[in-house]
């Protein structure tokens, strides 16, 4: 098996697997891969399906740095979203993955001290 069957076997058994830990895991471990491969489409893919897991099965928590790196990638690489994926990201923006990121820094004990005022602005979406 080549590195690249082994992206896509981790792809297919994280689509497979159900909500939790080891639906996670795969997709991070999958995140990982493509971008070692630099395969910058898959990991895209990779980790917008990772913050997806984390929130439906329930680890809120570890949403912040796969949809950072979503975030990040949709400013400096905004060619790897199709106009699908794009509307898709914007309402993932605006009605999960911000809810759930502000859901996660209200989980963590660290950001409780911080006021919302400092946090920053909400990134525009074309």
């Amino acid at each position: 098996m080549t590195d690249l069957d082994d992206l896509y076997d981790l792809i297919a058994r994280a689509q497979a697997a159900p909500w939790g830990p080891g639906c996670s895991a795969l997709w991070a471990q999958a995140a990982r891969l493509a971008e070692d491969l630099g395969r910058d489409e898959d990991a895209l893919e990779c980790y917008s399906n990772l913050v997806t897991a984390y929130t439906m099965g329930g680890e809120a928590t570890r949403v912040i740095a796969p949809f950072t790196w979503c975030d990040n990638m949709y400013r400096t690489r905004p060619d790897l979203f199709t106009d699908a994926l794009k509307h898709s990201f914007r309402l993932a923006v605006q009605v999960r993955h911000y809810g759930a990121a502000s859901g996660a820094y209200r989980s963590c004990a660290e950001m409780q001290r911080c006021s919302p005022a400092n946090a920053g602005t909400l990134p525009e979406f074309g």
